[in-house]
């Protein structure tokens, strides 16, 4: 096992971080917290460039859109904002569901959120019409949405401990069993072959999503938060209530654990050269993901 070495510090968010996601070209990074902000960091200046203030709870989901023009966050103040980029103004809020939202994704094509919340629904919104469309009920509260990079899935995980696919559509496709708890996180590959979840039963998961067969069970000992695939399936990460665990996709071996405080959002660069984890610290860390030592840390 490594871990990593302290290198740098530099200013940031002043509550814990939920959530984090890079932009499609690697030179951005976007963080939700419970300081009700949502934030963007310039990767090359390591600066912080944007805080979206407006939502009037944690923000749980921050997105990028695939042209980098629009960010989208969700928060448990039960509202989903878009915000352009350029002018920093919010252009929409979309309101539909009746308790706080736990997880929301875009789709490549930008105009499509997934979104999962508390009331138990799943919904999906087309935002240049402000409409939604309820896709399911569950019997608890949905705390992770995934899209595909080919746009063909939805992912959603949720109390049951089960994981379920649907096409764009919100048609149900299948269901994936296998998890002991709730399904707190999930990911897919780049490619859209894979995905990946995490558990309340410490362990992450990984699928295939054409056969819904379960192709390896990562013991990662520690409740598993957030989960992440890098963009040439080599390797993924897992973050948990302890510490971050890097694991080799086709040994299906741990190769690195960082140690830290408890981890809530994990991200890998596009390049894969770098991982970002944010968590309980309100520290926002950014890895190399051959050495394993932070290279930044945003506190």
């Amino acid at each position: 096992m490594d871990s990593g070495e302290l290198l740098h510090t530099l200013s940031g968010h002043t509550g814990r971080i939920w959530t984090l996601s890079y932009s499609s070209d690697g030179k951005f990074l976007t963080s939700g917290s419970s300081d009700c902000t949502a934030r963007v960091w310039d990767l090359e200046t390591h600066e912080c460039v944007k805080i979206f203030v407006g939502h009037a709870n944690s923000v749980y989901a921050t997105r990028f859109t695939n042209d980098i023009k629009y960010l989208v966050t969700a928060s448990t103040d039960c509202s989903i904002k878009i915000w352009n980029l350029e002018t920093n103004d919010c252009v929409n809020t979309l309101t539909g569901h009746h308790k706080g939202i736990w997880s929301a994704e875009v789709s490549p094509s930008g105009f499509i959120i997934a979104s999962g919340s508390n009331d138990k629904t799943v919904k999906i919104w087309d935002w240049e019409y402000t409409g939604n469309n309820k896709i399911t009920d569950y019997f608890g509260t949905v705390w992770t949405i995934s899209t595909s990079p080919d746009q063909n899935w939805i992912a959603s995980g949720a109390d049951d401990g089960n994981v379920r696919l649907w096409d764009q559509t919100g048609r149900f496709v299948d269901v994936l069993t296998g998890h002991e708890g709730t399904v707190y996180c999930s990911n897919f590959s780049r490619d859209s072959e894979l995905l990946i979840s995490g558990s309340f039963d410490k362990t992450a998961i990984l699928w295939e999503v054409s056969t819904g067969k379960c192709l390896q069970v990562f013991n990662v000992e520690s409740i598993v938060r957030s989960v992440s695939i890098s963009s040439d399936s080599s390797f993924a990460v897992t973050g948990a209530d302890d510490f971050t665990k890097i694991w080799n996709i086709e040994t299906k071996e741990c190769i690195a654990t960082l140690e830290g405080a408890a981890i809530l959002g994990v991200g890998i660069s596009p390049d894969r050269k770098f991982i970002a984890t944010g968590g309980d610290d309100s520290n926002l860390k950014i890895w190399n993901s051959e050495t394993f030592e932070c290279e930044k840390v945003y506190t």
